[in-house]
């Protein structure tokens, strides 16, 4: 399994993001509760990731899907909507978001997205 997204944001320094994208105190989830290592890590990805979309990129799903193609991206993730049912009527009631294009809606919608698991 190739972790696209994850070599994509290891090639942006934290450090050199913006002031006002690194002004968050990333050491503690609340008064009693501090952050692992790791998890302040998954959060400074996080933010990497929301700057390389919004700002670097525009906001432009195409761009972004660029730089997953640049970093090696070969498989074809579209869904298709001719085999893949399950999720469809959720996806199609966002026509902005998931635009169909040949019963399709293409990767490149979907490859703005991120989520995390800690």
């Amino acid at each position: 399994m190739h972790l696209y997204l994850q070599n994509i944001l290891n090639d942006i320094s934290f450090e050199n993001l913006p002031a006002k994208w690194q002004g968050f105190d990333l050491a503690e989830f609340s008064k009693d509760k501090t952050l692992f290592g790791f998890q302040k890590q998954e959060l400074q990805n996080a933010l990497k990731g929301l700057w390389l979309y919004f700002k670097d990129k525009k906001s432009d799903k195409k761009a972004l899907f660029d730089n997953y193609t640049l970093n090696g991206l070969e498989e074809n993730f579209d869904y298709n909507l001719n085999r893949e049912r399950k999720a469809a009527k959720y996806l199609l009631e966002y026509s902005d978001d998931y635009p169909t294009i040949n019963n399709k809606i293409y990767f490149a919608h979907f490859s703005s997205r991120m989520s995390f698991w800690m």
